[in-house]
């Protein structure tokens, strides 16, 4: 009787072992899964923000010529009406 105890413990430990591994491949497989996601969407962070930059860098030069423009049209204004133009 103890022997037929001791062999169903023995197999419940293989079994145990068995499903342990099979788990352990599962998360391996996920993990790798999730770094490839991972990567993938680091790149695609990294090129839309290298797009954004590039937006925002051409949209400030476009503000600061339209504030610099400005600025020229209101001393233009300011000068002609001095002059008595106006």
């Amino acid at each position: 009787m103890a022997c037929r105890h001791r062999l169903a413990h023995v197999v419940a430990q293989g079994d145990l072992r068995s499903g342990f591994q099979e788990i352990r491949g599962e998360i391996q497989s996920v993990d790798h899964t999730v770094k490839l996601v991972r990567s993938d969407l680091d790149g695609k962070i990294d090129q839309v923000n290298t797009e954004l930059g590039g937006r925002i860098a051409a949209l400030d030069s476009k503000l600061t010529f339209m504030i610099a423009g400005m600025g020229l049209l209101v001393a233009a204004v300011t000068l002609v009406g001095r002059m008595g133009v106006f």
